[in-house]
């Protein structure tokens, strides 16, 4: 990475098996879906998801849609990212937006029932039964009255909603706001790639590949999908820490981790990554011990 003089250059030869290699497997991977003989959760558990029993064939618009914007996402935003960072980057924020919208559209369940369903979600349910103060101060006392998902969860999931209910009431556009919100880890996603690797293509396809990734899309408008935004901001600051070692970037940090806890504890895991960078750090003697 500190070497820049030395690039990997593959021939078009390399670069077309690389790709129709990935390619296959893609297919490979579609086609065992498609035949519902891929296993989502676990069947030694008992806790799988099932496939639906029938779906509607995805229309001919959503496809050439997707692949247009992805082509817009790949091509034009790597080529304009160097010369028109901020304008690219605000591009690729709504295009990959849109994108998500476009591709989650032909979801079978609506957004809105999602939202206000309480085997799927129940912390909005529950914020609107219970006020912020009540929930801070008298949470053991409140959660037994609660669904099952809320009980297991942290209460600023329940808190999101409130904040998400400060712009709006509609189900629905709080589905889309949660989409958004959820988009900002590939911003954060953007800035911590463009200062590990000093490239911003890569960050960018780092950007891309967040965006695009199944599960997440799967998962919307479900919270567990916001949860990566919170881990990506407590990296970037501890990144911009060790570039200028201002010890601002160490409280918020500090700001992050405890929102994190109060969000979704189940990322700390993630820590090790932070520790690998800080040894990372020191061994290139961009730290100190008395930094850590």
């Amino acid at each position: 990475m500190d070497d820049t003089s030395y690039k990997i250059s593959l021939s078009p030869s390399h670069k077309a098996a690389v790709l129709a290699t990935i390619s296959l497997l893609n297919l490979g991977l579609i086609y065992l879906i498609y035949n519902k003989n891929l296993v989502f959760g676990s069947s030694a558990g008992k806790w799988v998801y099932h496939y639906f029993e029938e779906i509607e064939p995805i229309p001919i618009w959503v496809m050439a849609a997707s692949l247009v914007l992805t082509w817009l996402l790949v091509f034009a935003a790597g080529k304009f990212i160097k010369k028109h960072e901020g304008f690219t980057l605000a591009g690729v924020f709504l295009i990959a937006l849109l994108l998500q919208l476009i591709i989650t559209s032909v979801h079978p369940i609506p957004f809105r029932e999602l939202v206000k369903s309480d085997l799927a979600n129940t912390f909005y349910s529950v914020s609107l039964a219970f006020s912020p103060a009540e929930l801070l101060s008298q949470y053991q006392e409140v959660v037994p009255t609660m669904f099952a998902h809320a009980r297991t969860n942290m209460p600023s999931k329940t808190l999101f909603f409130h904040f998400l209910g400060l712009f709006t009431s509609n189900p629905r556009i709080m589905a889309y706001l949660i989409i958004a919100f959820s988009t900002l880890g590939g911003v954060l996603l953007y800035g911590i790639c463009k200062l590990l690797f000093d490239d911003r293509r890569t960050a960018l396809y780092a950007f891309i590949l967040y965006v695009l990734v199944p599960a997440k899309l799967a998962f919307f408008p479900i919270l567990n999908t916001v949860t990566p935004v919170f881990i990506l901001a407590c990296l970037i600051l501890l990144l911009l820490f060790i570039h200028n070692h201002k010890i601002f970037w160490l409280m918020l940090l500090g700001v992050g981790l405890y929102l994190l806890i109060l969000f979704e504890p189940a990322p700390l895991p993630a820590g090790l990554i932070f520790i690998g960078v800080i040894v990372y750090s020191l061994a290139k003697r961009r730290l100190q011990i008395k930094h850590v």
